[in-house]
């Protein structure tokens, strides 16, 4: 059986156990030498050290049961300073008692060591190398002044060959070993277990991703299980609308009949794309087939399925550019050549489209707008949502509230909607894009796109309260969610950041509490 009870090295727990046995240990140890050194060893005062450190434990002890969440975690913040005051007080006291039993020359002064090494278990790199230090005040005191005890104090019989101050040749002698073991032990005990605590928080951390793994696999087995499941009725029901639209081509009826057909359709066809992206998740290579499309064509398709295409604002790019090999770039070339003074626009072409938007790209086109549009959602939840009358509709939204993302964001919605996103435009220049036909002065999130070298950036802002600092050091972490129950698992925000990083690529957030969020997404360029 263990003499002290289990607890994590490290500890709280730990420390006020080892003190306990210590106190326990150092007074069996005084009564021993009582009788062992014929009564000239000073009892009292020495129990009365003894009795000082069991009290301040106590206080320790109850100091800790108060918060019961410092029992079992390591020594951090108050509670580390706390620690580091104890250990302190149990150096001074056992200079104190060595003083009071033969000094040096007592043999328990090797217990100086054990202080320094559950220091250096304990203790960050600096408060360790005090608690060093303190250590080698402490002996040096009991090398110059110490009580005498019969039985314990050495004295020498050999004539002095030489004396530094107070300190004899042995004293000197016996100083430097005691600093060279302090330093060592100090050390090796410190490297030691900031190692260990290393790899036991890379452990925990390989534990719970593995555990998210497994979690994951299961989810996107089902998610492929439920593509395959609903493609068979859904083609069926396609087929079926297709027939009927075709029979009643030639007959009369209300053209309500016909809207409802369409609608049926363009529903038809979004759930097409939910389930490619839910084959995306499962690791379906067929539904993650790169495209070569430009910048604009990727724009469109993330504005397509967008639930509320009026609140989303396209920025022109702070630094417009002509893309290399471009229709618009060698247009341009023309245009300078043939009339330097022309003051010809290089950045549109015939139908008025700017020429940043014939980026070419390659990439796998909806696995990465559904990527892109999944941050748009967070933004336009996120975002304050602001009627006619200027009050607020949702002013309890958070963006940290929807990093966790939101996998079926896009199915409460038809392209046709997504088609009145918003654009804002610089003057001279105009957007004739199907779905980015109009400007909205007061967006409440904004889609702005800026090349950066052989680099893409696609920034999504918005309006909302912004994230911690600890809800966005765990933005992307898988069932990471802080949404109310039913609302997200927390899986949107991580699918995101793998298909990014699965391209090269980077996602990156910046926010700071009361000034909203802006989410970066970087793209390698062809």
């Amino acid at each position: 059986m263990s003499l002290i009870s289990s607890a994590p090295l490290g500890s709280s727990t730990w420390l006020l156990r080892l003190r306990s046995f210590a106190s326990i240990g150092q007074l069996v140890t005084i009564v021993a030498a009582h009788f062992a050194t014929d009564g000239s060893l000073p009892v009292v005062p020495l129990c009365l050290l003894v009795f000082m450190t069991a009290g301040t434990n106590f206080i320790y002890g109850w100091w800790l049961c108060r918060f019961p969440s410092r029992l079992e975690s390591e020594c951090n913040g108050t509670t580390s300073q706390v620690a580091f005051g104890l250990m302190s007080l149990d150096l001074v006291t056992l200079t104190a008692m060595l003083h009071l039993s033969g000094g040096a020359d007592n043999p328990f002064s090797f217990f100086y060591f054990v202080n320094l090494a559950v220091g250096g278990v304990m203790m960050q790199r600096g408060a360790a190398w005090t608690l060093t230090g303190l250590a080698m005040v402490g002996y040096t005191t009991l090398l110059l002044d110490s009580w005498p005890v019969r039985g314990l104090s050495v004295q020498t019989i050999d004539p002095l060959v030489w004396q530094m101050g107070n300190l004899s040749m042995r004293d000197v002698v016996s100083l430097l070993a005691f600093v060279a073991c302090g330093t060592v032990v100090t050390y090796f005990v410190s490297r030691t277990s900031r190692s260990l605590r290393a790899r036991e928080e890379d452990l925990r951390r390989s534990q719970s991703e593995q555990a998210d793994a497994v979690r994951l696999e299961g989810l996107t087995t089902l998610a492929a299980g439920a593509a395959h499941e609903l493609a068979t009725p859904l083609s069926a029901i396609d087929i079926a609308c297709r027939e009927l639209s075709r029979h009643l081509e030639s007959v009369e009826k209300p053209s309500s009949v016909d809207d409802d057909l369409a609608l049926i359709d363009g529903q038809l066809h979004m759930c097409r794309q939910v389930l490619a992206r839910m084959r995306s998740a499962a690791g379906d290579a067929v539904a993650d087939q790169w495209n070569r499309i430009t910048l604009g064509d990727l724009i469109d398709t993330t504005l397509e399925g967008i639930r509320d295409p009026h609140r989303v604002e396209v920025l022109e790019p702070d630094t417009p550019w002509i893309p290399d090999g471009s229709k618009q770039a060698l247009s341009a070339n023309r245009d300078a050549s043939s009339d330097a003074n022309s003051g010809a626009n290089s950045g549109a072409n015939s139908d008025d489209t700017p020429a940043w938007e014939s980026q070419p790209m390659w990439l796998p086109q909806e696995a990465v707008a559904q990527a892109i549009r999944n941050l748009i959602h967070n933004a336009l939840d996120a975002s304050e949502l602001t009627d006619a009358n200027g009050s607020s509709a949702n002013s309890e939204a958070r963006h940290a509230s929807e990093v966790a993302g939101n996998l079926d964001a896009s199915s409460e919605s038809g392209s046709a909607e997504a088609r009145g996103a918003e654009v804002s435009q610089s003057e001279g220049s105009g957007m004739n894009s199907a779905s980015r036909n109009t400007v909205i002065a007061n967006g409440n999130v904004t889609l702005q796109a800026q090349r950066l070298g052989n680099e893409m950036a696609l920034y999504v802002v918005d309006r909302g309260h912004g994230m911690s600092e600890e809800v966005l050091g765990r933005a992307g972490e898988p069932f990471f969610t802080t949404k109310e129950p039913g609302r997200g698992i927390g899986l949107g925000l991580f699918l995101t950041r793998n298909v990014i990083t699965r391209l090269g690529g980077r996602l990156n957030f910046e926010s700071n509490p009361g000034s909203g969020t802006r989410a970066t997404v970087i793209l390698p360029l062809p």
